[in-house]
């Protein structure tokens, strides 16, 4: 995935992957989730949009708010404005123990 070349996604990338795994490992179906959703909504101390975050602060906002999927909330590669589509996205986040090394 190509991040622009001024956006430091790589962390909501590597917390999509990770629940991308997941998810096929347990439903056997594999999606492409909206790396963007997390760009865009996850704001804790660590996570900064384009300017870098946590894959764990990631994964932690997911357990709260699900993921939707790419073809809802596409990336751009830029900070935008977050847009929850639902109440929580199609994947939920239960356990986040497992998926942080």
């Amino acid at each position: 995935m190509d991040q622009g070349d001024s956006c430091a996604s790589d962390w909501s990338m590597a917390a999509t992957a990770a629940v991308e795994t997941q998810h096929m490992f347990k439903s056997g179906k594999l999606l492409k989730l909206s790396e963007q959703q997390i760009t865009d909504c996850c704001h804790d101390l660590s996570s900064k949009g384009c300017s870098g975050g946590s894959s764990e602060g990631a994964l932690m906002y997911l357990q709260k708010h699900g993921l939707e999927l790419n073809e809802n909330y596409p990336y751009t590669g830029k900070n935008e404005f977050c847009i929850l589509l639902k109440q929580r996205g199609p994947v939920k986040v239960t356990k986040i123990n497992h998926l942080i090394p």
